[in-house]
């Protein structure tokens, strides 16, 4: 690479980086918010396997690595890119809750483009 090439790369880098935290996007709206009548642990584990056989947009050639988190009330499912500096975001997070009579599934996208994640929530309630 030439170093302009390398320059901007490294700036667009730190950018996108910067974007997004789980805390930011938790603190944004949720895109989609669901109710489930299963308990929050199995709702989880269906999202995680759902997302880990899903390309986050139809051109897509390959999955990203699912992340899933034990919370104190539920469970935490995220997909996380990396950038060429090895900094790494989430792009989208469910948050499954327990609730008196199952789950309800919070779901948190930082970025256009990766919308058969979201859809794929529908498959675990």
């Amino acid at each position: 690479m030439t170093g302009k090439i390398k320059y901007f790369t490294l700036i667009i880098s730190l950018i996108i980086a910067g974007c997004a935290t789980p805390q930011s996007l938790r603190a944004s709206k949720p895109m989609l918010e669901l109710a489930s009548n299963k308990p929050s642990k199995k709702v989880a584990i269906c999202i995680s396997d759902t997302w880990a056989n899903t390309t986050p947009y139809p051109a897509a050639m390959s999955t990203f690595p699912t992340n899933m988190q034990l919370r104190e009330d539920g469970y935490s499912i995220s997909i996380n890119v990396t950038n060429l500096l090895g900094a790494s975001w989430p792009v989208v997070i469910a948050d499954v809750t327990d609730t008196p009579t199952g789950s309800m599934i919070t779901y948190y996208q930082s970025m256009i483009g990766y919308g058969n994640y979201k859809d794929a929530l529908s498959n675990c309630l």
